[in-house]
Order: structure tokens, then sequence, then C-alpha cells
């Protein structure tokens, strides 16, 4: 992973070129006026000024969802990647594993590698579709993984091929889900806001991902019914909210 990053910074040193800096505000303007003796005489007035940009309600409430769900997927994909190792090593009376650390990475590779094509796909659907139709498409496929690991945790029903596919649609779902939370917000806000509302994302972004991680490695200590009543819940809060501002979600496609 490290050697990865280090590419990555290569390239971009190499391959991106930093956006130039703005222009400097306009001088002020030269009018002519006429004078007491109807000559012209030149008067400098300054460019008004911009009118300083407001949120209103509903764009915080935007925000604050936004916010919301890219916390929320990326705590529901950390906890899965941290309680499945823990999950299929363990004593749980619902788990007929007890497969190796490498034995679970597999199982968690697979899952992901499976994602690829289909968000490669969403790569090309979003030119076309809105970013709140993909959110809601991305969290449904995303429920419907987590209420079959919960619903064949409850039965005592766990084998190879019901976990993975249950991995599969909550990868799936909320890796779509995660794409659209910045691009969203970028077509509703000015563009100098960007850098805020970036910053708004990837805090949410790793709060999810550190609070989801210890919330993974608790899932057995806590239950693992437990475990996955607290994601669903999450999901059906994002979903209150979202469905709360759904015509304010509305955005341009592309």
């Amino acid at each position: 992973m490290a050697g990865t990053w280090l590419l990555f910074w290569i390239a971009a040193a190499v391959w991106f070129e930093d956006a130039p800096p703005f222009s400097t505000p306009p001088s002020a303007v030269r009018l002519q006026e006429l004078n007491g003796d109807g000559e012209a005489a030149a008067v400098e007035q300054p460019p008004p000024l911009s009118n300083t940009f407001k949120m209103s309600p509903a764009q915080w409430g935007v925000v604050a969802t936004m916010c919301w769900f890219a916390m929320m997927c990326f705590f529901i994909l950390a906890g899965w990647e941290s309680n499945i190792p823990v999950f299929t090593a363990s004593n749980a009376p619902q788990n007929p594993f007890h497969f190796s650390p490498f034995q679970s990475g597999n199982l968690i590779a697979l899952g992901g590698a499976c994602t690829i094509p289909f968000l490669l796909l969403n790569l090309a659907i979003t030119r076309r579709v809105q970013d709140r139709y993909i959110l809601a498409v991305g969290t449904a496929i995303g429920l419907v993984g987590l209420f079959v690991f919960t619903g064949i945790l409850a039965a005592r029903k766990v084998n190879y091929a019901s976990l993975f596919m249950a991995w599969f649609f909550t990868a799936l779902g909320f890796n779509v889900a995660t794409t659209v939370t910045l691009s969203l917000l970028s077509k509703q806000l000015p563009g100098e806001w960007n850098g805020r509302i970036s910053l708004f994302i990837q805090w949410s972004n790793y709060t999810g991902r550190v609070t989801g991680s210890v919330w993974g490695g608790a899932g057995i200590q806590v239950g693992m019914l437990s475990f996955m009543g607290l994601q669903v819940a999450l999901a059906g809060i994002g979903g209150i909210m979202f469905l709360t501002l759904w015509k304010n979600l509305k955005a341009k496609t592309g």
C-alpha cells in the first residue's frame, strides 16, 4: 500500500498541474461626468462588491445529509472489513468457518473485486443520471446486503455463499453511494465553497472509517445482531434525511 501511494504521488507530480491562481480583482472604472461648465471630467468608480453567499436552511440540510451519508457509508464498509476476520475466526454460534486471517482476507478481496465492473459502469451512468438517484440506488443495494446478513445471522444459516453475497451487496451499494456525496454538493454551492465542502466530506469519511473499524472489531463482544442493528439504524436515519430533502437534492447531471 505504501508503494502504491508513492507511485500515486510521483504520477501526480509529473502529470498534474495546479490550477492557475485567481486573477486580481478588476481595477476601478473611469467614468465621464459633466462638470458645471458642461465639460467631461473623469470620475473613479470602484467595482461593486459581490454579495456574500448565504446558505438557506434547506442547503444546510443538504450539506448535513451528504456528510451523514459519507460518514455512514464508510462506517459500514470499515465495520465489515474489520469484522469479517474477527467473526469468521471466532467461536460465535453463527460462525461455521473458523477462518485464518488469510482466508478471511481472500473473502474480503473477492467481494471487493467483484464490485469493480459495476463501479466502472457507474462512471458511465453518472453522466446521464442525477446524483440523488445514484445515492438512492446505492443505498438500497447496500441495505439488501445488511438485511441478508442480519437474516442469516438470526436464522443461524451462515455459509460461504450467503456471507459472500451479503458482503458483495454491502460493498457495492455503499461504495456507489460514496461517489456522489461531494459531487452533489459541488453542483449546488458556489465554486469558492469547494474547499470547504471537500473538508466537510473528508472529515465525515475519516470519522466513519475510524469509528466503523472500532465497531467492527467489537462485533463479537456486543453481539452480531447488535453489530448489524446499528448499521441498519444509521442507514434508516440517512433515509429519513434523504426523503425529507428529496426535492432539494436535485442537481444537474455530469
